[in-house]
């Protein structure tokens, strides 16, 4: 099976032209779309489907710079598939700030100082760990062997997932 990065004829790496990534699967989807497949066999009606959602799939992942992290880490084997949902940072530091971000939330009792607090907190870290782990991966394309990088990468990547999942914590704690 092809990876998503040959498949619009770009390298696997993180930094992308995405006006070229745009461009090709603007032209592919033309080139595959199910209404250009209807006097064809059901076959190929088939395979122009599965084209078409193979292309928005990969269009989606690649052009999102945290899917296309994740994407690039499952291809150089350092990302299990369906890692996400699993994925624990190990730095304990981390992982005690946000124990306590999190118990803040929870003891939360409107939207008043303490709420704007960790909101400025977490855009703050959100923001660290997104400059670092973009760094990282840039970092990584310039070197023959980045598995160091990758790893660390990882690490950075869990960080935001983390991070997110505390974000939407906060965020529900809003529409209450």
């Amino acid at each position: 099976m092809q990876d998503y990065f040959s498949l619009f004829g770009l390298e696997p790496k993180f930094s992308i032209d995405t006006e070229s990534l745009r461009k090709q699967y603007l032209n592919l989807s033309r080139k595959f779309h199910p209404d250009f497949f209807t006097e064809e066999s059901p076959e190929m009606r088939d395979q122009a489907l599965e084209m078409t959602a193979m292309l928005n799939k990969a269009y989606g992942i690649l052009k999102d710079p945290l899917l296309r992290i994740a994407y690039l880490l499952r291809l150089n084997g350092i990302l299990p598939e369906n890692a996400d949902s699993k994925m624990n940072p190990s730095d304990p530091e981390f992982l005690m700030e946000m124990m306590d971000l999190n118990e803040r939330i929870e003891e939360l009792s409107g939207q008043g100082t303490e709420y704007d607090t960790i909101q400025n907190r977490l855009t703050q870290m959100e923001k660290d760990t997104l400059e670092t782990l973009f760094g990282k991966m840039e970092k990584a394309e310039q070197q023959a062997e980045a598995e160091t990088e990758y790893k660390e990468a990882a690490e950075l990547y869990a960080k935001q997932r983390y991070l997110l999942r505390l974000r939407e914590s906060l965020n529900k704690f809003a529409t209450l």
